[in-house]
């Protein structure tokens, strides 16, 4: 979606097997560039490696660019102000392991979005009061820690509203089993069942963990969506 937003027309994905991991760098940039995309310029950041032994840098493309009539460019890389580095997807995937949603979003330049159908739940949310769109995880995709979070949820008709959503094992409720995503959304009671939803991660509110009783469970719940209250009310929430 974010690439079709910048006007690219075609995502080639070329598959990572042990086929490919043996190609040489050579073999890849006349393979795969030239043969079979028939390149005009490729951009890559400045710290690029591919083929075998990761053998192919910058300055490699260049010279093979040069000899095969393509050009290449080495962008800088950014680090945008950060201490612990360059802005990388390894990055970006350790500040959501962390939960560290606000860094992932300054690294993206843009909010950490999940998307998913809503699929019924075991109505555990509706019985206590507080109703929650129950949103499939993709196991493909990275994702938050194990917490609740203040979001913006946007369902099919396109509108923003505010969320609580909580990643996790519900321990309160089950001793083990997958983590699942449920969102309630605030000031709402719609039927989603079916629906594609997206979920943009905004703030870090607490970890999960296991209550004594409903009755604590309700009380954190409530104090958990005026904290969303809060947080999305705030300038350039």
């Amino acid at each position: 979606e974010l690439l079709e937003r910048l006007g690219v027309d075609v995502a080639y994905i070329i598959e990572f097997d042990t086929d490919r991991a043996s190609t040489t760098a050579e073999q890849f940039t006349r393979e795969v560039f030239v043969d079979r995309l028939g390149v005009v310029e490729v951009v890559v950041g400045s710290d690029f490696h591919f083929g075998k032994g990761r053998e192919g840098t910058v300055a490699f493309l260049a010279e093979h660019g040069r000899e095969l009539g393509f050009g290449v460019e080495g962008l800088d890389l950014v680090s945008a102000g950060r201490e612990s580095g360059h802005i990388s997807s390894t990055a970006i995937r350790s500040a959501l392991a962390a939960g560290d949603v606000v860094a992932a979003a300054s690294m993206l330049g843009r909010r950490y979005v999940l998307s998913g159908p809503v699929v019924t739940g075991d109505q555990r949310g509706r019985q206590i009061g507080f109703p929650t769109a129950n949103v499939v995880l993709d196991e493909s995709r990275a994702r938050p820690t194990n917490g609740v979070y203040a979001c913006w949820f946007s369902g099919p008709d396109g509108l923003r509203r505010s969320a609580a959503v909580n990643i996790g094992v519900r321990p309160t409720f089950h001793a083990d089993g997958a983590a699942v995503m449920e969102a309630h959304v605030l000031d709402f009671d719609a039927d989603l069942y079916g629906s594609d939803v997206s979920i943009e991660f905004v703030e870090f509110l607490r970890p999960e963990r296991r209550f004594d009783g409903i009755d604590q469970l309700r009380s954190q719940l409530g104090d958990d969506i005026e904290q969303t209250r809060t947080v999305l009310a705030a300038p350039g929430a």
